[in-house]
């Protein structure tokens, strides 16, 4: 059996990872548990919080409190064999963690780093306990390089690729099952799933919009939010099918983006500033009239008038399937894994 080591630093990412390579290639994939990873300096996500002792306790803690997203991810979990099978409320999954010392005791075929400074403290890792495993760099933000000669890249394009790196590009993976077109839809919605939506510099045209299309229920969901947080995949996703249109004025673009994709697996056509992705991973499925409506050098008077046309019945189920094919079209799961699976097996032959 294969064995494959990954960091945990965002459900979306993780729960992809586990669709990928437990799902269809039926490998073995662990995450670290417990506070030694840290102690040894292995592990880094709390550096910029100041080695926070809740921080590191959120990810690395073993107890029996109930699950929190902000203080643990570990209460709920049973243990066979010294592996602790962590669940996941978020994708009603349990993760499989083990300790450091556990991880000595392993043969391990691949090793992933899915941030910066785990690329360099992976690389001791691995160079330290399992010499003969794979050390695999994931990428999925903007602008994001690495050292590591091996890349899995769920981004549109690398920073400094050299020569000699080996990059394997892909989308990652969520529920079609979760994630799909339903017939029914509220009228005159538009939802938002930014987390940070009050702080980001298009705020200001959220609340222009939803204070003139007073006929109209604008919500956001999210960190910071208005409307709080969803919780778990299955209401971000009910929330997403129910809406007619999604809100997503994101200055900072996504390397990948999990709304945007989630959205177009629904069929549901986007309100976006266009130029935001400009080169990144999602351009492909944006065009304006035809799967999204673009805010770009347009002012809000014409906005608001594409909104309702749009939102017509006959124009809008035009643009959700438009926006449903194009996913369709962008995004192939089956294709992609048969690419990473080949790349993998590659690197260890």
């Amino acid at each position: 059996m294969i064995n494959v080591l990954l960091d945990f630093h965002h459900s979306d990412l993780y729960y992809s990872l586990v669709l990928l390579l437990e799902k269809r290639f039926g490998w073995n994939l662990y995450r670290p548990i417990g506070n030694d990873w840290f102690d040894e300096g292995f592990w880094k996500i709390a550096e910029p919080y100041g080695n926070a002792p809740d921080t590191i306790n959120q990810y690395l803690g073993i107890n029996d409190k109930s699950w929190d997203a902000y203080k643990n991810l570990n209460g709920n979990y049973k243990l066979e064999d010294d592996v602790y099978k962590c669940y996941d409320p978020v994708h009603d999954y349990h993760h499989k963690a083990i300790t450091l010392e556990k991880f000595k005791t392993m043969k391990f075929d691949y090793i992933i780093s899915s941030i910066p400074a785990h690329d360099y403290s992976f690389a001791e890792l691995r160079n330290k306990y399992q010499p003969e495993a794979i050390h695999i760099a994931q990428i999925g933000n903007v602008g994001q390089s690495t050292h590591i000669p091996y890349v899995l890249c769920a981004a549109a394009t690398l920073t400094d690729l050299r020569p000699d790196q080996k990059v394997v590009y892909y989308h990652q993976e969520f529920d079609l099952s979760t994630f799909t077109m339903v017939s029914d839809y509220t009228p005159n919605t538009i939802r938002c799933l930014m987390n940070g939506l009050p702080f980001t510099p298009d705020y200001p045209v959220y609340q222009r919009f939803k204070e003139r299309m007073t006929d109209w229920d604008f919500k956001s969901y999210g960190g910071s939010c208005d409307d709080g947080s969803l919780h778990n995949i299955k209401d971000i996703a009910k929330t997403i099918q129910d809406s007619q249109f999604i809100w997503q004025l994101k200055h900072t673009g996504d390397g990948f983006g999990h709304i945007i994709h989630n959205a177009a697996a629904c069929g549901k056509p986007l309100i976006v500033k266009k130029e935001y992705y400009s080169g990144q991973l999602a351009e492909p499925l944006l065009e304006d009239g035809v799967t999204c409506i673009t805010v770009d050098g347009k002012s809000d008077e014409q906005v608001e008038q594409e909104i309702r046309y749009y939102a017509q019945k006959p124009n809008y189920l035009r643009m959700s399937r438009n926006m449903r094919e194009r996913f369709n079209q962008v995004v192939d799961y089956d294709e992609e894994a048969k690419k990473i699976k080949q790349f993998f097996l590659e690197l260890s032959n």
